[in-house]
Order: structure tokens, then sequence, then C-alpha cells
């Protein structure tokens, strides 16, 4: 692992190049906010040295402008103070949202295969964890260099300035508190160890107890009482663990109180001391002693920052880092010809971390303007397929063209703009009827109205019905003011969002299984017709819907079973036929 500093170097950069004025005003601010703190300090000093003129007959303007020096000075510590809390409130959303962007677009820039290796799904979870936790780590970092360091290099100039010896008050200070915090942090670090997986049960108990997704299966089975039973039991333990880490902390507390009760009488003696040998003015004395409380509360701030949350961002800030720092397959650009249609030569795919290949050297030519229909029973490799089809897998072994563009070698972009699909696991986006189907678009579109109208009708989605109370402007979503859809109505827009995109290639994987079979059924005719012209490739388990095909795909086991109409797949008695005949006697 890199070094922290260069670590936090590398973080803090970036701010500055991100919000360079924004980045540079909170530094300022903070450094005016400490040198507020010594000045209120000289302002008090130089207050009560005047009083004991006062008393001796001098006129009352000795007391007062001082007096009005010390509010001035507490207005600008004030003022400084919070400059700086506002402006790295402004800057931490201009921040995050940056870092969060470069996440996205390095993300977007990966191979979609990735997305199937658990260990590339674990450093994208901790590159997002570490946007937040860097950014907060990198300002602390920032805070200890530009308020916490010239706040002590300004006290002890100001003590040196009285007393070369009261240099010694700042090592009294900081000794009882970085011994404390190496104590505190071995004690909860071990508590923590203990705690941590129980906490991640309780969590998860929870979820199942509150969370929305689980609620109607919670209830119907009534379950909800066994998972509150083992939240109940989970937070019982932490607390144990933690009531049994609290008890260690008061005796250990107890006994570094002594470290600074010894600090305090230390300093007190010190200045006492100074004072009788008149090295001090009562002023002095009287300013530095009424601020012990805040420099011991500041050292253990910074003391705190270092040893804790620091050290334990690096992790974080680095895990973010090594996702950005992550290669990428610079691929050529190519023009894609609809004219070409899609070529697999003894294609080989596995999936990360199997030894089992789901597809084993098919070899197929599907013609442009070809309506295909892939058939096969569960775990054949029918969408691992389709994904090859589509370029968003690259094969181990062979080639796939699509358009005329090899998918390996051809940057992704190149193929997906021809394309549209829709999936099994299709999405429902939290946003409206209209953004929700355009939002699949890759062209403008100079009627987008007529166009929208064209598109639900095709897939029999009825827009002026009730589900759908303000038109295009429905909000799909009832935690948003919305409303909630059925499944069946649900694939309806994820077959409206496909058709809507421009494309040459389409994919339907098995899009209708929520929808009844007679509508369906008319579904798939209408696709027929919307598909004229283009390269379609449908994936069902219901054979019924394959007939509209030209062509019928049967894979096995990653291979190829057989190619033909459903006629003449019919008549082989291989297994599209056993299939279909298994199928046909539910419906007698």
């Amino acid at each position: 692992m890199k070094k922290k500093h260069l670590i936090f170097r590398r973080m803090i950069f970036d701010m500055f190049r991100i919000s360079p004025g924004m980045t540079t005003l909170y530094c300022l601010f903070d450094v005016l906010h400490a040198g507020g703190y010594i000045l209120v300090m000289l302002c008090t000093e130089k207050l009560f040295d005047s009083v004991p003129l006062l008393a001796a007959g001098s006129p009352l303007s000795v007391s007062l402008r001082p007096l009005l020096f010390l509010i001035m000075a507490t207005v600008f510590f004030e003022i400084a103070n919070s400059l700086s809390n506002f402006h790295i409130e402004h800057l931490s959303p201009k921040i995050l949202s940056h870092f969060y962007k470069r996440i996205y677009i390095k993300a977007s820039y990966i191979s979609p295969i990735d997305y199937e290796r658990p260990e590339f799904l674990d450093m994208l979870n901790k590159a997002l964890q570490g946007v937040e936790y860097g950014f907060f780590a990198s300002s602390l970092i920032l805070m200890v260099f530009t308020f916490y360091v010239p706040y002590f290099i300004l006290l002890g100039v100001y003590l040196q300035h009285i007393s070369p010896i009261l240099i010694l008050i700042v090592l009294l200070i900081f000794t009882p508190v970085i011994l404390g915090q190496v104590i505190r942090f071995r004690l909860f670090s071990e508590a923590e160890d203990a705690i941590a997986p129980i906490r991640r049960a309780t969590d998860y108990y929870e979820q199942v107890v509150c969370n929305r997704k689980f609620f109607k299966e919670t209830r119907i089975l009534g379950i909800v009482n066994h998972f509150m039973q083992l939240y109940q039991d989970g937070v019982i333990l932490i607390n144990q663990k933690t009531l049994t880490a609290e008890k260690k902390h008061i005796r250990i507390d107890a006994a570094l109180r002594l470290f600074t009760i010894g600090g305090y009488i230390g300093i007190l003696l010190m200045l006492v001391n100074s004072l009788i040998q008149k090295v001090i003015s009562p002023g002095a004395f009287s300013a530095v002693f009424a601020s012990v409380n805040m420099m011991y509360a500041l050292a253990e701030e910074m003391v705190t920052m270092f040893s804790g949350q620091i050290t334990q961002y690096a992790v974080a800030i680095q895990n973010y880092h090594s996702f950005i720092d992550l290669p990428e397959n610079a691929k050529e650009e190519g023009s894609f010809d609809k004219t070409k249609g899609i070529t697999l030569d003894n294609v080989h795919f596995s999936y990360p971390n199997t030894q089992t290949e789901t597809i084993r050297g098919i070899s197929l030519k599907i013609q442009p303007g070809e309506t295909v229909s892939i058939v096969g029973e569960n775990g054949a490799g029918k969408s691992t397929l389709a994904k090859l089809m589509l370029g968003l897998y690259v094969p181990d072994r062979g080639t796939v063209r699509i358009g005329g563009l090899d998918s390996e070698k051809v940057a992704s972009r190149c193929i997906y703009q021809n394309c549209a699909a829709v999936f099994q696991d299709y999405q429902h986006y939290r946003t409206t009827l209209e953004e929700n189907i355009t939002i699949s678009s890759n062209n403008s579109c100079y009627n987008k109205l007529v166009k929208l109208n064209h598109v639900c009708e095709r897939a029999k989605l009825l827009v002026n019905s009730d589900s759908f109370p303000q038109g295009f402007s429905t909000m799909l979503s009832r935690e948003f003011g919305g409303v909630d859809l059925s499944g069946g109505q649900w694939q309806r827009i994820a077959i409206a969002r496909g058709i809507f995109r421009e494309h040459d290639i389409i994919v339907l994987d098995e899009p209708t299984s929520a929808i009844d079979p007679i509508e369906e059924s008319l579904m798939y005719q209408n696709f027929k017709e919307i598909s004229e012209g283009k390269t379609a490739i449908i994936i069902t388990h219901r054979l019924g819907a394959a007939r509209i095909a030209d062509r019928i795909i049967v894979l096995k086991d990653g291979i190829i079973d057989d190619i033909g109409t459903h006629e003449e797949l019919i008549n082989k008695g291989g297994v599209y036929s056993e299939m279909y005949r298994t199928q046909a006697q539910w419906y007698e």
C-alpha cells in the first residue's frame, strides 16, 4: 500500500483542482480562525493588565480600549469560524459529486463481464464508500494543517514571547492527550472487532422487519416475531459488549484524568512561579490560564483525528484510487454495417470463477432482417448467447461479429448504439412514464409524443387507463408520490422502452413472463411487424411464441442442438419436439 501521506496528497490536490477558489478560501479562513484564538488571548491579556491601572486612578479609557479590541477580536474569531464552516459545507457536495462522477464514468468503461466477478463488485462497493470517507478525511487533513498546526505554532510564539519557559505548557498538554488516545484506540478497536459481525446481522434483521421489499412475505408467513427476537438478541449482545468496553474505559479514563490533573497542576505551578518572579504580567497569567481548557480540547481533537479517523479512512481513499486506476482496454473505432447481420465463429464462453463453459463452440450466422428465436431448457445458455450477440460479453475463444464489427476489438459503444434489448430482469425506473420509455432513445426525436403513443400501442400499454392518472407525466413510484404498477404493466413499459430506441438489432429475453398467453401472442405478432427489416432475436420458454421466428435455434448444454422452422423441428422429433409436446399437455 502506498504511504498514507501520498494517498491523502492526491485527493487534496484533486480538491484544489476541482474547486481551487473555494478550497483556498476554506484554508484561508481556517488559518484566520486559528489566529483569532491567539488574538483573543492577546486582547484578554491587555484587558487584565489595564485593570490595576484603572484601580490606581487611570482614566476609564485605559480599559475601554482593550475591551473594545477584545470584542472586535471575538467577532473576528466567530466570523472566521462561520466562513470556514460555510465554505466546507458548500465545497462538500461539489467535490463529492465530482468524485462520484469519476467512479460512474470509470464503471461505464469496465467490461460487463467484470460485473459477474465478486472481487470487482467488492472493489466497486469499497470505491463508492471511499468517496465520502476520503473527502471527510482529506478535509480533516487540511484542517489539521490550516487550523490546528497554525494554532499551536502561534500559541508557541505567543508563549515564547511572554516567557520561553512557558513553551513547556504545550508539552504538558499533549503528553496526557496522546497517551489517553493510544489506550482508548486499542480498547475500542478490540470491542469493535467483536461487535461488527453482530451489528451486520442486526442490520439485516432490521431490514427484514421494516424494509418494503420483505413486508408481504414476513406478514403473510407470520415470521416478523422470529426476526424481531433475533434483532433484540443481537442488540442485547451488542449492548453487553459495549457496556464491558465502557466499564474498562471508565476505569482507564479515571486513571488518565490523573495525568490530565497533573498537567493542569504543572501548568498552574509554572504560571504562578512566573507571576511571582515577575516574568509574566497578571494579564498574561489570566489569559493563558483561561485558555488552558481550550488548549486541551484542541489538542485532543487533533490527536483523535490522526490516531482514529484519518488513519482509518486512509484505506477507504486507497480503495477509491485503486478503482480509478484500473486499466481500461483501448479498443478501435468501427462503423456498424447493418447489412452484415451477426456472425459467431467457434465461440466459447465461461463465466468468471467457473470451470464449466456456458457456450461451447457455437458457430452461427444470423442474416440482416431475420427474426430468430432461441429456445432451450433452463441453464442451456440462451441469455448468455444473446449477450454475446449484443457485444455485452466477449468470447473466451472464437469470434463474434455484429454488423461487421469484432466485439473483442471494437469499442462497445459502436455496437450498442445500433442495438436495443428487453431483458427478463428489466428495470423499474422511479421516474415518469414518459422518462421510463424515452430514456432509451439514442437520437433526438422530432415528434416524440406521436412516437410515444405509437410504441405504447404496439406494447399494448394503455396510457389513458386509471393506472396513469397524469398520463405520460405519471410518476411510477409510490415512494415519490406516484403510483404502483403490476408486473404485467412494468413488462409492457420495458418493451415500449426497447421499441422506442432506434435500432438495427433488438433482443427480447423472456420479456412477457408476467403477461397472459393470449396477450403475449398478440404482442409477439406486433413485435414481428415492428421488427420488419430489423434483426430480431427472441428468447422464450413458451415455444408457441417461437413460431413467429424465421428460424428457431435449440440450445442444449451450451451447444446448438438443432436449427430450423417450427414445422421442421416438430417433424424431426428431437429436443424441440419433446419440449413442445410437454408444454402442450398443460393446455389439454
